[in-house]
């Protein structure tokens, strides 16, 4: 998203476009995936509040990241493409981050995120979950931000139909930007199966279920 969007939609922080690959482009964002935006009235690169630096380097170059981290003036964030505990061990104990950012999709589930976040507290490092993913994914992310005792942002994908349209009860942000954590069994989310049939092609017979 660009700034402006992020503003407009209600958030509070945001990470807009960008990439390590990608040129830079100052009226709307800042090179590479940075994040959190917290000042009234956001118009571009001269009013950004600058959080954190997002996937700055190739996101297996643990070296520089290190070297990176340990001279930046602002705080490192990555981890998204990694996958279980074991590959997050050296990033961690060697603070290659500031930020952690496991994606429960790709990481092996709840468990091992969770598990991810205790490795990340052992050594210093905050928790932000990555949720560009799906609903369930989101919903699995606020459930595990919920219980961990530094992380208060979770980020995620907004306009993603395997976001926005899986769910029966859309997801909406509160007058402060805020998500609500589900609070019904399971994740707390219900599917909607015509949504599900709809982007998978297939049709499930199963009843449906909040999950």
């Amino acid at each position: 998203m660009r700034i402006t969007e992020i503003r407009s939609a209600g958030l509070r922080h945001g990470t807009p476009e960008g990439g390590w690959a990608n040129e830079i482009r100052p009226e709307d964002c800042v090179h590479t995936l940075i994040a959190v935006f917290t000042d009234e009235g956001v118009t571009g690169w001269g009013s950004t509040d600058v959080h954190w630096f997002e996937e700055p380097l190739d996101p297996d170059n643990l070296h520089d990241y290190v070297l990176l981290r340990n001279t930046s003036a602002v705080p490192i964030a990555g981890g998204e493409v990694l996958t279980r505990r074991q590959s997050f061990a050296p990033w961690l104990r060697q603070r290659a981050f500031d930020i952690v950012q496991p994606d429960v999709t790709k990481v092996g589930g709840i468990g091992e995120e969770r598990r991810i976040a205790w490795m990340a507290e052992e050594n210093g490092v905050r928790f932000i979950p990555h949720g560009w993913n799906t609903a369930l994914g989101l919903a699995a992310d606020l459930h595990l931000a919920s219980a961990s005792r530094k992380t208060d942002m979770v980020e995620y994908l907004m306009g993603s139909p395997f976001i926005d349209d899986l769910v029966t009860a859309p997801w909406k942000l509160d007058a402060e930007g805020m998500l609500a954590i589900p609070d019904g069994a399971g994740l707390g989310v219900e599917l909607n199966m015509d949504a599900v049939e709809k982007h998978t092609g297939e049709r499930f017979q199963a009843a449906r279920a909040g999950i």
